[in-house]
């Protein structure tokens, strides 16, 4: 069985809601999109990401799929209330390798 079929039964069970559904489905979806890896800093993601904003919700961005990405905490947490290109321009720190 894979991710989808697993997250529709749990939808059919009545494990997750529509809006979780929805939600977790997106989510894989941008993180197949990137090829698994941060978006900022290219790391390869292992079940821990964030979900973080390109323009923060305080500068004026949206809750859209066009403003949201995949990172890893590392770089969400760096970047703050940068946008995405300032974060950039700024330079992402590569996370370390865990041990």
């Amino acid at each position: 069985m894979d991710a989808y079929e697993a997250l529709t039964e749990r939808l059919i069970a009545g494990e997750i809601t529509d809006e979780e559904y929805d939600s977790q489905l997106g989510k894989r979806r941008m993180l197949e999109a990137q090829g698994h890896s941060c978006y900022y800093c290219d790391v390869p993601l292992f079940g821990v990401y964030h979900v973080d904003h390109m323009t923060p919700i305080s500068r004026g961005g949206s809750n859209w799929p066009e403003n949201l990405c995949i990172a890893c905490p590392t770089c969400n947490i760096s970047k703050g209330a940068k946008t995405a290109e300032e974060f950039m321009a700024y330079g992402a720190p590569v996370p370390r390798e865990e041990s």
